[in-house]
């Protein structure tokens, strides 16, 4: 895209004139008071003044003996005549994007931001700092064990048909296809437009270049494949047999029955074990209760009745359960 040039902007600090023109008005049209660098800045959108036919040889220079900015097709200073060989160029605005401003809203939006993003970062400082606390500042109590209780578990896996569903490219073995279907299986990222900026450069002589950058945008759109609702040959659980009791009782698994064993069709087999084993905390001197899950050796050193030690959060009052131990 072709490079767009306007004029920058520069106010007269000797009479107070603004929103003078930097390339046309070298001097103040008011008072007659030379240029000067640094006041140069970009103008609002709604002011810009473009740059006919603009020839560009490069960033002004700073005489070095009257300090005056001069056309780099100067040889010589325009207000003292001292030569200009070797003179430093001016300074520039540091580049602009998304439509510029002048100085002072660009600085007020600047500060606006640097605010917001303190507040934002002193927030998430908090907040780390309170789930901190949450976790691990801890208290000691004493506690009293109301009650206990386990419970066991077998899951019985029986082989046999079921229905599943599985991507068609990827069936299992001996599975029978009953219906397919169209579904979801990814994501991929497509183009969807683009996202532009307007860039302003500062060229130095009283103009800047205005150009657009622009970005692709992209966006999740869904692939979808054929999947297949099928019937196939597997283990799966059919029931769970359980037992439990109080803690005065001796955890015992339950009793299994199997309808058929073997690797046939109909046929049973025990699955995955489960135990669980419970107290519960009567706090000293308070009404309240609470209930931990345990391991099973520190299940039995906690009998009915017996008198625990143990830690609780400070915020929340929750039990850290694995701090519990007799006293």
């Amino acid at each position: 895209m072709d490079e767009k040039v306007y004029e920058m902007l520069w106010d007269c600090r000797y009479c107070g004139t603004q929103k003078l023109l930097g390339k046309t008005h070298r001097h103040c049209p008011s008072c007659g008071a030379p240029q000067e660098n640094a006041p140069r800045y970009f103008p609002p959108d709604e002011e810009k003044v473009a740059v006919q036919d603009h020839q560009f040889f490069g960033a002004d220079l700073v005489c070095p003996h009257c300090t005056e900015n001069q056309s780099r097709r100067s040889k010589h200073c325009g207000a003292c005549g001292g030569p200009l060989e070797g003179a430093a160029e001016v300074a520039r605005r540091a580049d602009v994007l998304s439509g510029g401003a002048t100085p002072p809203p660009a600085a007020k939006k600047s500060n606006a931001g640097k605010i917001i993003a303190a507040v934002l970062l002193l927030g998430l400082l908090g907040a780390v700092a309170l789930a901190l606390v949450f976790f691990l500042w801890k208290r000691d109590a004493a506690f009293e064990v109301a009650e206990q209780t386990w419970e066991r578990s077998i899951a019985v896996e029986r082989y046999g048909p079921v229905e599943d569903k599985a991507w068609c490219d990827e069936l299992p073995s001996g599975a029978e296809v009953i219906s397919r279907s169209k579904a979801k299986r990814s994501t991929q990222k497509v183009e969807d437009g683009e996202d532009c900026k307007t860039r302003k450069v500062d060229n130095g002589d009283g103009t800047y270049t205005e150009k657009q950058e622009c970005t692709p945008r992209y966006k999740d759109e869904a692939v979808m494949d054929d999947e297949c609702k099928i019937r196939v040959k597997r283990w799966s659980v059919v029931r769970t047999e359980k037992s439990q009791g109080p803690g005065d009782q001796a955890p015992t698994w339950p009793e299994v029955r199997l309808a058929k064993e073997g690797d046939c069709e109909g046929c049973e087999r025990e699955g995955e074990r489960k135990e669980t084993y419970r107290v519960v905390l009567a706090s000293s001197g308070s009404s309240e209760h609470s209930e931990c899950e345990v391991d099973p050796s520190r299940f039995s050193r906690l009998g009915p009745k017996t008198r625990v030690k143990g830690q609780v959060r400070a915020l929340g009052g929750g039990v850290v359960c694995d701090s519990l131990t007799p006293e």
